[in-house]
């Protein structure tokens, strides 16, 4: 049985991850930032490794530079909430075989893993014409209630709802092209982390 590391900070996506590969037939480790996956890499020597970018112990793509630098050559997915042409190009550079926008489609990272790969650098969200259309129809129907809560938790000065608000935003407009909103969202997350509520990311998102 293949083994698959799952990199990321958010226990919500690395369950998906996990229960996506599980049922694919992979054995999945999972780590919760990029210091435990090394202790974990170093342990089991993965087949796979699908990690986030931007964590709170450090950055997904950092770690596979460093493996790299360490002659490890694992097969990596990149699974991101910040799609944006420097993350992929930065894929691209450390020989990752796909970047995935969150929130993952399971059965497209299921197909990717599997070996039918893509370059990094082109977009495979997984998504035909059908479904993509429903979930613009609800990705715009639900825009106003999540500025909304942007706003709130701005107003409140409540930076752990400012980060989570941003963070399922950023997902959410990643998977559905929405380029711009998502690295703006990324961006008023790592304020928020870092205490601040008062960016230019943000006020570009309320204003809309």
């Amino acid at each position: 049985m293949l083994t698959a590391l799952v990199v990321d900070d958010d226990a919500g996506c690395r369950h998906a991850v996990r229960a996506a590969l599980e049922a694919a037939g992979w054995h999945v480790l999972v780590a919760d930032g990029p210091v435990q996956a090394r202790v974990l890499h170093d342990l089991h020597t993965p087949d796979l490794v699908v990690t986030d970018v931007w964590m709170a112990d450090g950055d997904g793509l950092t770690m596979l530079a460093q493996l790299r630098a360490d002659g490890r050559d694992t097969p990596a997915l990149v699974v991101t909430s910040d799609p944006s042409a420097a993350v992929r190009e930065r894929a691209v550079a450390l020989d990752a075989r796909a970047v995935l926008a969150k929130p993952v489609d399971a059965a497209a990272l299921q197909r990717i893993a599997g070996g039918h790969v893509p370059r990094a650098d082109q977009p495979d969200d997984g998504l035909d014409d059908e479904l993509r259309a429903v979930l613009d129809a609800l990705y715009a129907r639900a825009l106003p209630q999540r500025l909304g809560a942007l706003r709130q938790a701005a107003r409140a000065v409540d930076t752990a709802a400012l980060a989570a608000a941003a963070h399922a935003l950023a997902g959410a407009s990643a998977q559905l092209g929405r380029l711009e909103t998502a690295v703006l969202c990324r961006t008023v997350e790592r304020e928020a982390r870092a205490g601040r509520v008062d960016g230019t990311a943000l006020a570009q998102l309320t204003s809309r």
